[in-house]
């Protein structure tokens, strides 16, 4: 069958009608039209009669009952028109017309081919007896033109969408290389030689039976020695014949593609597994391979390679920096796999490098040196908790990978930062010499009373300063959002129940150890009903509330509930309420992530809900360690009544002295003239006790325990101060005269909270808008301060096809977030090439 535009069959017999023909005959001697008749008949007002072979009789009659009654009408048959002698219908045919229908010729003219191609639609019958295929084919070549119009049919068959080399070559690789779908096709409709002679212009390959994984096997190896700029080892010498400039840019062009590169990690595999890869790679340097990214097996030697070395205090090793390195290989095509690997890494450094200690004479100096924003002592908190928190995201295999690393750094973390930290923290803490605007039970009066306008209060269970940090850094990157941080010291213990009660407003906090809680003004505040009496005591236009409620109830609610209230405390426990479980603390710094993620959605929802000033705080901080403590880490008290004794602290009215143990008087904490004595460890041990956690405790005397954060947020008012980092091209020559070319882009800003970090893609395009290089991707995420480190420098190949030295070619950067292009440079090209980025099959 062959599938035809219909309509202009029928317009063409309509117009023999309208010229006064009666009759009509059509002999279709092929039956190539048997099909499609009724659907042209149906177009037409006149009969149509059928005439089969041996019918001309009957038909005869039929039609001179039609003449008599002087009615037109089709006389169509599937067959060859008779011989005189045997064609009864020779008498009417006189006066009649006869009709022909050359059904190649009409489908090359549907097709809009040229007339020299006949012969092509010719040979091709077979793939055009499908509508389908056909509408294809027409779409494919709709705006363009195409002297070759056997590749239409390659990528009709691999189902492209385009029918460039790229687009053809990425369908058919789409499935199993072996028992390929799309060759399949190719061989059924007898283009699979065209295919291959395609592959061979366009990428020099050449076999006498070509197979896919041999082509793909030369194209990646090729890749990944250009990207090491090395020459090809002899074992892979049969590749040397490969046109190299155009298989690195079409190779680059499918590693980059967003909904491709999944498939191209697969067959990267395949191929590592045909060439033996470790065998094909084995004598390149570490230097040389951290330069590609072909295959998973480089990151894979990258990362032992990178984590051997910090385990061996190698901080730069062979003058690399593992710090920028790791930012770097967040740009390939294994990036999502290997992100949380790399990250951990780049964790890994600070804490192994270690923080010089200085001699702080009080509290106060400490405490400043602790919560400094760009240099402060909690951001090695910071990054062992994220370097933690990362490790805990690796798969297995990758997890036990990192055994000896993870051993390093819990070591320097524990015994060089963490034990000395609280030593020394211990030595100058004094709570009489804190500043009054720092305890924490001046907060209400500090922060709330002290507010001119209506203020909401978070307080998130165990949010210690150094999440904190984080989480006003996220909030500034926001639109419309500004976030200040500055911290208080909580009580001894360090524990929900004296931390909740001392954020309240009271004149007198008193310790009952029957509970044991802390009362306000003499009543218990444990749960968000008494909190909101001691509350409204104060202020009646107060209200606390659960944020889990905030989040689930509607926004038109949120705004009545809300509505003549001057202070709101929101209760949020997402750290604490995993952390502190002996089957979940493991999860301690997931939780704190999700704590940080979850308050900057509380703040949203209660922005939509017409509040504009927040005050983001928390009843105290905890210590993690992710190796578990064991005997040698606990203290054992003296006997003494207490009358509360857990891991971090003890309480009790008796006074004794113990090695590595001090105290405090219950009645300096709370300021009253109670007798209990807080006793706690001066390093991360614990004390012997029921119950003790294994990995996550707080109550003690440490900044990470006591050092909380108070976030002020405000709503800002007119447009975003905050900005996306922009890119610019450092100058470079305009006239392209080699097919490797290196551009650099300088990083204008270092990533900050009012500079957000930004992915670019850069490519050279011709004016059609054709891409004619290898495209790379620029990860502008770097928050160096010096200048020359912000230097991004990218490798381009151009593809091996003939250039107009007349035209303009451009490079293009643009965002891939929003598309947007933010650099479009004109240049020219000087080069002497030839051959063609699209296939040439002629």
């Amino acid at each position: 069958m062959i599938e035809l535009n219909t309509g202009e069959i029928a317009e063409r017999i309509r117009t023999l009608f309208a010229q006064g023909k009666q009759f009509v005959f059509w002999y279709d001697a092929n039956a190539d039209f048997a099909d499609n008749i009724g659907e042209i008949t149906a177009q037409l007002t006149q009969t149509t009669i059928g005439m089969l072979p041996g019918e001309q009789f009957k038909t005869k009659l039929e039609v001179l009952s039609l003449e008599k009654n002087g009615e037109a009408a089709l006389i169509y048959s599937p067959a060859k028109k008779p011989g005189l002698s045997q064609n009864l219908m020779a008498d009417v045919e006189r006066y009649s017309v006869e009709f022909t229908a050359d059904a190649t010729v009409m489908l090359r003219e549907e097709l809009g081919l040229e007339e020299k191609h006949q012969q092509f639609v010719v040979d091709n019958m077979k793939f055009f007896g499908n509508k389908e295929r056909i509408n294809k084919f027409k779409a494919l070549t709709k705006d363009r033109k195409n002297n070759n119009p056997v590749i239409v049919i390659l990528a009709v068959l691999a189902k492209a969408n385009g029918i460039s080399s790229l687009d053809i070559l990425k369908s058919v690789i789409q499935t199993d290389l072996e028992d390929n779908q799309a060759l399949n096709e190719f061989k059924k409709f007898n283009v699979y030689d065209h295919f291959w002679q395609g592959m061979s212009s366009q990428f020099g390959y050449f076999s006498s039976e070509p197979k896919l994984k041999e082509l793909l096997s030369g194209m990646l190896v090729i890749t990944a020695f250009d990207q090491m700029e090395l020459d090809l080892p002899s074992q892979v010498n049969v590749y040397q014949s490969f046109a190299k400039t155009n298989v690195i840019a079409a190779v680059s062009q499918l590693m980059n593609m967003a909904n491709f590169t999944s498939r191209m990690k697969q067959i990267a595999d395949e191929v590592w597994q045909f060439i033996n890869g470790e065998s094909v790679f084995k004598n390149v340097e570490m230097n040389d391979l951290i330069k590609s990214d072909v295959f998973r097996n480089f990151d894979l030697k990258i990362m032992d390679w990178a984590a051997t070395s910090l385990v061996n205090s190698e901080l730069q090793p062979n003058g690399v920096d593992l710090r920028f390195l790791t930012h770097e290989r967040q740009d390939t095509m294994y990036a999502n796999e290997y992100e949380s690997a790399y990250k951990m890494i780049r964790k890994a450094i600070p804490v192994l490098a270690g923080k010089a200690f200085g001699d702080y004479e009080n509290v106060k100096k400490f405490a400043e040196a602790y919560v400094d924003t760009k240099n402060g002592l909690a951001n090695i908190d910071t990054s062992y908790r994220k370097f933690v928190d990362y490790r805990w995201m690796l798969d297995s295999e990758l997890f036990d990978s990192f055994d000896t690393l993870a051993q390093r750094v819990e070591q320097s973390y524990l015994n060089g930062f963490l034990n000395p930290m609280i030593k020394r923290w211990s030595d100058v803490y004094d709570i009489k010499s804190i500043e009054s605007q720092k305890l924490q039970r001046n907060f209400y009066r500090n922060n709330v009373v002290s507010s001119k306008n209506p203020v909401v209060v978070i307080v998130s269970d165990a949010l210690r300063f150094e999440a904190g940090q984080d989480l006003a850094k996220f909030i500034n990157r926001e639109n419309q959002l500004s976030a200040e941080v500055d911290y208080m010291i909580t009580g001894v213990p360090s524990v929900t129940y004296f931390g909740m009660p001392s954020l309240l407003p009271h004149e007198e906090l008193t310790y009952d150890a029957s509970v044991p809680t802390v009362l306000v003004d003499g009543v218990k505040a444990t749960d968000l009903a008494s909190r909101e009496l001691v509350l409204q005591k104060r202020n009646a236009k107060s209200m606390t509330i659960a944020a889990d409620k905030v989040m689930s109830t509607k926004t038109e609610d949120l705004k009545s509930e809300f509505v003549g209230k001057d202070v709101i405390y929101v209760y949020h426990n997402g750290i604490d309420a995993i952390s502190d479980n002996a089957k979940t603390e493991r999860k301690t710094f997931e939780a704190t992530a999700q704590t940080v993620s979850e308050i900057q959605s509380i703040i949203k929802r209660l922005r939509s809900a017409n509040r504009t000033n927040f005050i983001v705080t928390a009843d105290h901080g905890f210590i993690y360690r992710d190796s578990e403590l064991d005997t040698t880490d606990k203290i054992d008290l003296k006997p003494a009544n207490f009358m509360k004794k857990a891991p971090r602290y003890a309480v009790s009215k008796e006074k004794f002295e113990q090695t590595g143990v001090d105290s405090v008087a219950i009645s300096d904490v709370l300021d009253n003239d109670q007798e209990e004595i807080v006793y706690y460890p001066t390093s991360a041990n614990i004390f012997m006790s029921q119950g003790a956690g294994k990995n996550y405790v707080h109550g003690g005397v440490s900044p990470q325990e006591m050092i909380v954060p108070v976030i002020a947020v405000h709503s800002k008012r007119g447009a975003n101060t905050s900005e996306t980092v922009e890119v610019q091209l450092s100058p470079v020559p305009h006239r392209i005269t080699s097919r490797t070319i290196i551009v650099s882009f300088n990083q204008l800003q270092p990533i900050s909270s009012d500079v957000n970090g930004a992915t670019f893609e850069a490519k050279f395009v011709d004016q059609a808008g054709d891409v004619i290089s290898s495209t790379e991707v620029i990860n502008a995420f770097s928050d160096y301060q010096n200048p020359s480190k912000r230097i991004i420098k990218k490798r381009f190949v151009i593809a091996d096809q003939v250039y107009d030295q007349t035209q303009s070619y451009f490079l293009i950067v643009e965002n891939v977030e929003n598309k947007q292009e933010i650099i479009r440079e004109e240049f020219t090209m000087d080069l002497a090439i030839t051959g063609g980025f699209d296939f040439d099959f002629s």
